[in-house]
């Protein structure tokens, strides 16, 4: 049984800006290290392309229509157990230091809980220099901290920051350098005893302001942008399109945000670092599980798009990364998984028995000790309007995403992995054999193919 565990869940951070994904531009030295002594997921996907229902997934082991956490306005509920619950019962003191994003005013079941709002207290004068720079009208940014709204009249994430002013906050009072102080501090007071630490950080999600050092590492005119594609969309993908695309004009704003996204994802790579730093500095590097992953990806003006909310591939893949105690070479785990997989593999890791959830326990398949052959469906689910919603389902190489307009995409990822050849309604047969699995999945989830049950009586 591991002494310590500590996952680390960033915000919107893309495996295609990640060095050891295979981006030969961006800096990522730290994770790039860190891959070479850890288990990497090269096909790890999200549970749900938006940042609640995906935290929460990864939490709880259980898809979206499952834990009825369905969307950003949906708390889970209360009754729902956590990996927090479930280690704390096998002896571990468990903390959670960063972005929760909780929706309602409750810690899961962890012992020890830092989030925004202890942040804000420890800002104290110096709060709206970080409220007001980082258009936080909702709260996927920190503000307000419980209640979600959105301001009609703010694009976050395309508008330019307001004059900079969270540049303004020294290194050590930015929220990144902020959770990683308070989870050294964690580790220092608590290290007698079990420890599990699940450390989230808010950026790379937007907006994109870092300390200047992290932007000179780039130059805006250096970025290449995907070249401008017709594509046969639904009404909704063509509403994620970024408005102009494929203008001289946009293409200037797309390398400016993919300038100012690679920044930040070198900055969350240093203060990854610095957490992997403490860890060795107080001896508890050999005797913990350190987990890298994100909560979901990045478009990047992929197909034209900028955000998440979308199945491709920019946006529904994740980096997973899993350095078990003692580990020193990395190895590469090809099966898709996603984030249900996490809570029970982390139980397997420990030695527990990883029942109820819907991901699987794939611990015996790491670190090369069996040919990891098998492969299994796996899902992920995205909350429309009114709760309607739309699936997507991987299995082996092949993809399908079923949208309640009766539009649909099939793509085979090992001939097609940039996603322009839709084969979807062609005849192919592994059209008919995912769709025979998405449909048993609805039925596991509750049966409803066109709604997500919420706890929230608003959804």
């Amino acid at each position: 049984m591991p002494k310590y565990i500590v996952v680390v869940m960033v915000d919107q951070h893309t495996p295609f800006a990640v060095g050891c994904y295979g981006n030969t531009r961006v800096k990522t030295p730290n994770l790039d290290r860190f891959a070479q002594q850890s288990t990497l997921f090269s096909n790890a996907y999200t549970s749900s392309p938006v940042c609640v229902p995906a935290r929460f997934s990864a939490l709880s082991g259980l898809y979206p229509s499952h834990s009825g956490c369905v969307s950003n306005q949906t708390p889970l509920p209360i009754t729902t157990r956590t990996m927090a619950h479930i280690f704390r019962e096998q002896g571990y003191i468990t903390g959670f230091i960063g972005k929760m994003h909780p929706v309602d005013p409750q810690t899961h079941g962890f012992d020890y809980y830092v989030d925004f709002g202890h942040y804000f207290d420890y800002l104290g004068r110096h709060i709206e220099t970080y409220t007001r720079g980082m258009h936080a009208d909702d709260s996927g940014k920190g503000v307000p901290w419980i209640t979600t709204y959105q301001n009609p009249n703010n694009s976050w994430n395309l508008v330019p920051p307001r004059s900079g002013l969270p540049r303004r906050l020294a290194d050590e009072d930015q929220f990144e350098n902020f959770v990683v102080r308070e989870a050294t501090r964690f580790l220092r007071t608590y290290r007698q005893h079990q420890l599990l630490l699940f450390v989230s950080f808010l950026r790379p999600h937007t907006p994109l302001i870092v300390p200047q050092r992290f932007y000179d590492l780039y130059c805006e005119e250096d970025m290449e942008m995907d070249k401008f594609r017709q594509e046969d969309l639904n009404s909704y993908l063509r509403s994620r399109l970024a408005p102009g695309w494929g203008t001289c004009e946009t293409t200037e704003l797309a390398q400016r945000h993919m300038h100012n996204y690679y920044a930040t994802v070198s900055y969350v790579d240093d203060q990854f670092g610095e957490l992997c730093k403490a860890l060795q500095n107080l001896n508890m590097w050999d005797d913990t599980i350190v987990v890298y992953t994100s909560d979901h990806g990045e478009m990047l003006y992929q197909h034209g798009m900028v955000g998440k909310f979308t199945f491709y591939e920019g946006s529904v893949k994740v980096p997973l990364m899993i350095r078990q105690p003692q580990q020193t070479t990395g190895n590469v785990f090809s099966v898709p998984v996603d984030h249900t997989f996490l809570l029970p593999t982390l139980m397997g890791l420990a030695n527990f028995d990883p029942r109820g959830m819907d991901g699987l326990d794939v611990s015996r398949m790491l670190g090369g000790r069996l040919d990891a052959v098998t492969s299994y469906p796996i899902f992920s689910e995205l909350t429309l309007g009114q709760g309607e919603v739309t699936r997507m389902v991987r299995y082996r190489n092949w993809k399908f995403v079923q949208y309640l307009d009766d539009f649909s995409q099939l793509f085979n990822l090992d001939e097609d992995p940039e996603e322009f050849s839709n084969r979807a309604g062609q005849g192919v047969d592994q059209e008919r054999d995912l769709k025979a699995m998405l449909l048993d999945h609805i039925e596991k989830m509750g049966g409803n193919r066109n709604k997500l049950a919420g706890p929230n009586p608003h959804v």
